[in-house]
């Protein structure tokens, strides 16, 4: 008795039929359909990566945060304010408080919810501040060494601070859908299927494949709960998602892979606003990929334009085209050639 009543996999049985063996096949049986378009020994790790987990919050970009916090926090201690510099109405005082104030309220674990408006906050108070900065040190010929030092130093905690958010991190915290747009071979179904793995064991993932939503009278979520295997209405299904959720502590992650394949143009267009809003209300982090030239056709304005969803550019291996080139060598047994690695490096400068 106490067995069944203490351990968790007996507990889930209340939450009738979800379990994390269903949820982790499901999700093995999707990637296995994306066939050559997941090649997980050929992978690099690109910028979109730490989007991603930005989004979800997993416990990779939570430690990611908590360092950058903490770093944060000892260059704010340094910074000096008892120079009375006016600035616009701005003080070295105020935006030293304010980088405090953004400190303390992100490591506060109740303002979680709060941490995409702190962040882009500060943002524009320090965009505001570091321009009033530049001009204060252009036009000011009286400018002691002090204060000069001083004002160096204010530069580097910003550009640290934009350093981290430099991919528009803040613009995915705490938003339930996220858009991500592309070119046709990019690797928008790679970087899903690679990123749902990783959060195999902290959240609960989902993936499903564009190309199989044909049926136009039918809603998403019938398609995708009889996928998983289940025999019930959606009502049924985010009640007990939603209790397995609460049980495990474990955040909910849909992605739908190329909306545009298949009959997307069509299928999407009476059903994608009551997925959005049904995931939304429902605390499922939605992950929604698109070829570019038919994201206007999918999407309608006042989606794309809704704060609470975020949309992004997967540009593939831009910034990252070395580390793409070795990798391919290696997974393909080549020499890395070097001569091609500097004709590529002159054709991209």
């Amino acid at each position: 008795v106490t067995d069944f009543v203490f351990n968790r996999d007996y507990i889930s049985l209340f939450c009738a039929y979800i379990n994390r063996d269903i949820l982790n096949n499901s999700l093995k049986k999707s990637i296995h359909e994306l066939g050559p378009k997941y090649t997980p020994d050929a992978n690099v790790e690109t910028k979109i990566t730490k989007i991603l987990n930005a989004f979800v919050f997993s416990n990779k970009f939570q430690r990611e945060f908590d360092e950058f916090l903490n770093t944060l926090e000892e260059k704010t201690k340094q910074l000096k304010n008892k120079e009375e510099v006016y600035l616009n109405a701005n003080t070295f005082k105020d935006i030293k408080k304010c980088l405090e104030n953004f400190i303390l309220k992100s490591k506060d674990e109740s303002n979680k919810e709060y941490l995409n408006k702190f962040a882009k906050e500060l943002i524009l108070e320090i965009w505001r501040f570091n321009d009033n900065l530049i001009y204060f040190n252009s036009n000011n010929e009286e400018i002691t060494n002090e204060e000069s030092i001083n004002c160096r130093q204010y530069t580097a905690t910003f550009d640290f601070i934009r350093e981290f958010f430099i991919d528009d991190i803040e613009i995915v915290l705490n938003n339930n859908v996220l858009i991500v747009e592309g070119e046709a071979g990019i690797g928008k179904s790679h970087t899903i299927a690679d990123f749902l793995l990783t959060l195999e064991n902290e959240c609960i993932c989902i993936l499903e494949l564009g190309q199989f939503f044909i049926n136009e009278s039918e809603d998403p979520w019938c398609k995708i709960i009889r996928k998983l295997g289940f025999s019930i209405g959606k009502n049924e299904f985010f009640n007990n998602l939603r209790k397995y959720s609460d049980l495990y502590g474990k955040q909910v992650v849909l992605a739908i892979d190329a909306l545009n394949e298949g009959k997307g143009c069509s299928y999407w267009k009476n059903h994608l606003r009551g997925l959005v809003f049904e995931c939304m209300d429902n605390n499922i982090k939605l992950i929604l990929t698109v070829r570019s030239e038919y994201k206007d056709l999918i999407f309608k304005k006042d989606l794309l334009e809704n704060k609470n969803i975020s949309l992004i550019q997967h540009n593939g291996f831009m910034g990252f085209e070395q580390a793409a080139i070795k990798r391919y060598c290696q997974f393909y047994g080549f020499v890395e050639p070097v001569f091609l690695w500097s004709l590529i490096f002159i054709g991209i400068h």
